[in-house]
């Protein structure tokens, strides 16, 4: 069943009504949705059979015959036909292509200025297939070309959490935490040299609240990126080179006490059922998920962008499994939401060893790839 609880609306008149005030220039899109979440709904749900969002499952094997093995995936971008992989545990960034051949690996460790401490981050550009990787320990911005050639050092002065480059090259930063000093906070926009070039979410040093979290970007295709922004008013921006604009608010029946806003909360499990936190943002270019908990309950958004239909899921009961999902998603792209399955997982459960016989303890992961109808 299609439930139609949002509100289509001009979110310029939605903040006049509700007195909200942003504190940098965001342009409003004239389709701009609102989306409730209530934690205090009396347990009704929306249940969702996955074939009215997803058309197709398929499965690729990242294979090992070049004497790579995987030791842990961090993020997964899909970007020109290839699967760009973060092993956090190798400390590298493996590419295969859309089979699962390997093809190269970026794996310079060092203080050489091709060389980096560690990966903290990474993105492609859709444009040309470079890649660039963040160098969280040194602050600096490692770039090469799509055949793994380095190409330039760029220097930061800010502390992020996270970044992406936009099509024409220009990078965009984002960190939510509030730190003393002149570290820039929100989201801003520099050309490929790093020349600052606008703010383009800013976030009040009144509002403190909030976690650290490893992936704030999507991209959602070659132009344009979505950044989940925070609880101080539950946007969820897309922004390209030229533009960025509201396209979705969650309006959580929560409200943060002040006190917890004016303040960075360590321990959530101290306060369940008092906050909420966003997290499992993903967006192809048909649909959008995103989970909402107050550490008692996780409510999951699902919004198809065809159909103009959302669902609220807070169960596996309201999930209707038509189409068989093996894992959840670590990724998207602009037509798939991206799974992992390493072997360790496989083994232990039975189903899956029959389901892939050929895994053993020194296979690589299996990506799984839901195609959004």
């Amino acid at each position: 069943m299609c439930i139609l609880k949002y509100q289509l609306v001009l979110l310029s008149i939605f903040l006049f009504l509700f007195g909200c005030k942003l504190e940098s220039s965001v342009g409003v899109s004239t389709d701009s949705l609102v989306f409730d979440i209530a934690f205090d709904n009396g347990d009704k749900t929306s249940p969702l059979s996955l074939s009215q969002i997803f058309d197709s499952v398929s499965y690729i094997p990242l294979k090992n015959d070049s004497g790579i093995i995987i030791g842990g995936i961090r993020d997964i971008k899909f970007v020109r036909n290839r699967f760009h992989i973060w092993d956090n545990k190798t400390n590298a960034l493996y590419v295969f292509d859309n089979k699962g051949n390997y093809i190269q690996k970026i794996a310079h460790i060092g203080n050489a200025s091709n060389e980096y401490l560690l990966i903290g981050g990474f993105d492609v550009n859709p444009k040309n297939g470079e890649i660039t990787l963040f160098d969280s320990p040194a602050r600096k911005i490692k770039r090469f070309s799509e055949n793994g050639t380095f190409l330039a050092n760029l220097s930061l002065k800010d502390i992020i959490r996270d970044f992406a480059v936009l099509e024409n090259g220009d990078y965009v930063f984002y960190t939510p935490d509030y730190l003393k000093g002149k570290n820039r906070r929100g989201a801003w926009q520099t050309d490929s040299l790093g020349v600052f070039k606008k703010q383009l979410v800013s976030i009040s040093d009144d509002f403190l609240y909030g976690g650290v979290y490893p992936t704030y970007f999507r991209r959602i295709n070659d132009s344009t990126i979505g950044l989940k922004g925070e609880e101080d008013y539950d946007y969820i921006y897309h922004i390209t080179a030229d533009t960025i604009v509201v396209k979705y608010q969650l309006k959580v029946d929560i409200k943060i006490p002040d006190e917890l806003k004016k303040r960075p909360i360590l321990n959530f499990e101290n306060y369940k059922g008092e906050v909420y936190t966003k997290n499992d943002y993903f967006e192809t270019e048909k649909i959008m998920t995103i989970a909402v908990s107050n550490l008692k309950k996780r409510i999951l958004l699902f919004y198809h962008k065809t159909d103009s239909c959302h669902w609220l899921v807070e169960s596996e009961e309201d999930l209707v499994e038509d189409i068989k999902l093996d894992t959840w998603f670590q990724s998207s792209y602009n037509k798939a939401l991206i799974g992992v399955l390493d072997c360790s997982y496989i083994l232990f459960f039975p189903g899956l060893r029959e389901k892939f016989p050929d895994i053993d303890e020194s296979s690589n992961p299996i990506l799984m790839v839901a195609y959004t109808k």
